[in-house]
């Protein structure tokens, strides 16, 4: 049996996929398949078990899954080398 029930919020989780908040309807032909809505259009669509995951409260209140794609050095600045040199570059 699946741990997601009936209105539970999940996000997709594999790469490349929409970023759409989805809410479980109902169990779809077997344990591994759900009946989703996506909340934003109202749609209707199966989904496998394990291509979800639960929302985070942050996703729900946004309306969306929110990516963290940079890993735990984010933000952006921790990804410039010591050896980067800033130069200027405006017109004379």
């Amino acid at each position: 049996m699946s741990e997601f029930k009936v209105r539970d919020k999940v996000v997709l989780v594999g790469t490349g996929t929409k970023d759409v908040l989805l809410e479980i309807v109902e169990h779809m032909y077997t344990p591994n398949m759900h009946r989703v809505k996506i909340i934003a259009t109202g749609q209707y669509g199966p989904v496998f078990k394990n291509d979800i995951r639960y929302a985070t409260p942050k996703e729900i209140a946004a309306g969306h899954r929110i990516d963290n794609d940079m890993g735990e050095d984010f933000p952006i600045e921790n990804h410039i080398s010591l050896l980067c040199e800033v130069k200027d570059h405006e017109a004379k």
